[in-house]
């Protein structure tokens, strides 16, 4: 690892049920991070939320902790960088109190409104919300002063800045390819232009540190803060997809594959193949994205209820149960002797296809992991329609520190399999990204990923296994996509 510089970026990644404060230096290097888990909110089984404030405190908390442990000082923090969640919403008034609990992009509640105009807003979460609001809160909304996403709410608790990114603004009634709020869609939508935030750029300055939030984070009054993006945008950008056909998948809870394109093929959701069209954190480049909502879940699941002695044993030998789990599944060859899951357990539709009783739970693990090479396989698959080619699929999150893992998703997809030297902090570097581009220590967006991004393995496919899946993988896709007709759009 290249020595670190004195000059730092500080990150807030905000997730849905954690925040995660990291110091990174201008050279990619994660100086220290502190992470704390905040809870959510389920006052009925389809509603989701999170305390807005609980997020504030929990971001004030874990900067202090991270600037405490990194041993930097804040004269040298170049800039305040954001990473969050999409399409969380939060009404406010106008000294910034929360009217309601945060709405999480995980809530499945819909209101009678928007029912006549479903077709319209499928996957709009932030007008779903509005309209829910409309019908059944109506005296907040008389209240409101305005209707924010997560990175509004941090951008205005830290600088007084009412901005969000283009990622979160996608969810709204915002045209994807002019990237501004549409007149139009806020008619159909009924969520008026004057109740949301600004668009910023990701990469521009939005304000400067207050002297009370500095004094809440333990950072420098007057520090730039810079616009970041989502999630899935800034690990994109740590991962250097940054240029037509270049893709990566983020293995974690879910999967996200997101493919960079230069023009956008159709308008935010295709609901036929349930991919979304979102804006880049890049201007002028944006994301295809297919999601597999519980892949990773499905492995803890095993663990957890099925892997007791798993735990035992893990503990015993001092190794992460995921560990041993990868090595029973190894035993296995590919195909999982024709076992087959379908990992859509969110929707209770998942299907563990073929299960005879020669099967065991190495062959489960087995078919788990392969599950995300199909899925993603399958995306790949429609993106292509789009005349979009992939060679090359960079990967990150917790679920690749397996190698198993990654071999399997270079066997099935026939693509070579790219990792990063740091895994499971890309969305927080991806913030550092923009921050150090933003306040010019690197003079392009390209040269700040060279600079702070470092390729530590590129897993080419076996040519035998992949002969095995390219056998099995039409019989994935027959079940899956006849399980997805039944859900809905």
């Amino acid at each position: 690892m290249r020595r670190s510089r004195s000059e730092c970026i500080a990150v807030f990644d905000v997730g849905t049920t954690n925040v995660k404060s990291v110091i990174i230096d201008v050279e990619g290097n994660v100086l220290s991070k502190s992470i704390k888990e905040i809870p959510l909110i389920t006052p009925r089984p389809e509603f989701i939320e999170l305390d807005p404030e609980v997020l504030w405190k929990t971001a004030t908390e874990t900067m202090k902790e991270a600037v405490r442990t990194a041993g930097v000082s804040p004269d040298n923090v170049l800039a305040i960088g954001v990473c969050t969640q999409r399409a969380t919403v939060i009404p406010l008034d106008k000294d910034i109190k929360p009217l309601y609990n945060a709405i999480t992009w995980m809530d499945g509640r819909r209101s009678k409104s928007a029912e006549s105009i479903w077709k319209q807003i499928i996957q709009r979460v932030l007008a779903i919300k509005f309209l829910w609001f409309k019908d059944e809160k109506p005296e907040i909304l008389e209240r409101m002063w305005k209707y924010v996403t997560v990175d509004t709410y941090m951008y205005l608790k830290l600088a007084e800045s009412c901005v969000c990114d283009f990622s979160n603004a996608a969810y709204g009634p915002f045209d994807v390819k002019s990237l501004k709020w549409s007149d139009q869609l806020s008619e159909i939508f009924k969520v008026p232009i004057d109740k949301l935030p600004d668009i910023a750029e990701p990469g521009t300055v939005v304000g400067e540190l207050t002297s009370s939030a500095a004094e809440e984070i333990g950072l420098k009054k007057g520090t730039p803060v810079i616009c970041g993006s989502g999630d899935q945008q800034c690990s994109s950008i740590a991962l250097g997809v940054v240029e037509r056909g270049r893709a990566k998948a983020t293995t974690g809870t879910g999967t996200f594959l997101d493919v960079c394109v230069d023009a956008p093929p159709f308008d935010f959701y295709q609901s036929a193949l349930r991919i979304f069209c979102l804006p880049h954190a890049i201007k002028n480049l944006w994301l295809l994205e297919g999601v597999l909502p519980t892949t990773g879940a499905i492995y803890r699941w095993l663990r957890d209820k099925l892997s007791e002695n798993v735990v035992e044993m893990a503990r015993s030998r001092n190794v992460d149960p995921y560990v041993i789990l990868d090595e029973e599944a190894e035993k296995v060859g590919p195909g999982a002797d024709g076992l087959i899951v379908v990992p859509l357990f969110s929707f209770s539709k998942g299907v563990i296809h073929g299960l005879s009783l020669e099967h065991g739970r190495a062959h489960i693990a087995r078919a788990i992991l392969e599950s995300v090479g199909f899925g993603l396989r399958l995306f790949l698959r429609f993106m292509e329609a789009f005349g979009i080619k992939v060679e090359e699929l960079y990967v990150d999150g917790g679920g690749m520190r397996s190698r198993l893992w990654r071999r399997i998703l270079a066997d099935i997809t026939g693509k070579k399999i790219v990792l990063p030297e740091n895994i499971e902090d890309c969305s927080s570097i991806g913030a550092a990204i923009l921050a150090a581009w933003g306040v010019k220590f690197y003079p392009s967006i390209e040269k700040a990923v060279k600079g702070m991004t470092r390729i530590v393995e590129a897993l080419d496919p076996n040519p035998d296994n992949k002969k095995v899946y390219d056998q099995i993988y039409p019989r994935f896709e027959k079940l899956i996509m006849s399980v997805a007709a039944e859900l809905p759009v």
